[in-house]
């Protein structure tokens, strides 16, 4: 039966699940204790909803569960207490909501899921993220 405009099959909201992954929260997700939900989480929470998608498809979360200072994660040890525990905890959350789709925003959240790709062993350095931007 070919499909007529504006009358695709329905499908359940939830089997698609995004798991969207920054690194630390801002000053609003502190306060709040919520990922996500300052300016640029704001405007990412509307771009994802104009696509169609419900709140029971997303899962916001970050490496680091706390603030780091100057809000620069750089100012925090990789091997550290701080993102150790935020990646347990995302590791749990993780599970639980068991997303389709990882949606990673930054270096450090990019080195955490595949430490290999961001930094060139047999040339000892860093490799530029923007060689990932975009990438599936």
């Amino acid at each position: 039966m070919p499909l007529v405009p504006n009358q695709f099959p329905r499908i359940n909201p939830t089997y698609y699940k995004l798991a969207v992954i920054g690194e630390c929260p801002g000053e609003q997700e502190e306060q709040m204790g919520v990922p996500f939900v300052g300016p640029a989480g704001n405007f990412l929470r509307a771009k994802l909803a104009s696509t169609g998608m419900v709140e029971a498809q997303l899962f916001f979360g970050n490496i680091c569960q706390s603030r780091p200072p100057r809000n620069e994660l750089s100012n925090l040890s990789f091997d550290g207490p701080e993102i150790a525990h935020g990646l347990a905890q995302l590791t749990a959350d993780l599970s639980t909501f068991r997303p389709n789709c990882l949606l990673l925003l930054g270096r450090a959240t990019l080195r955490a899921f595949k430490p290999s790709i961001c930094y060139d062993t047999k040339r000892g350095y860093q490799v530029p993220l923007d060689n990932w931007r975009g990438s599936i």
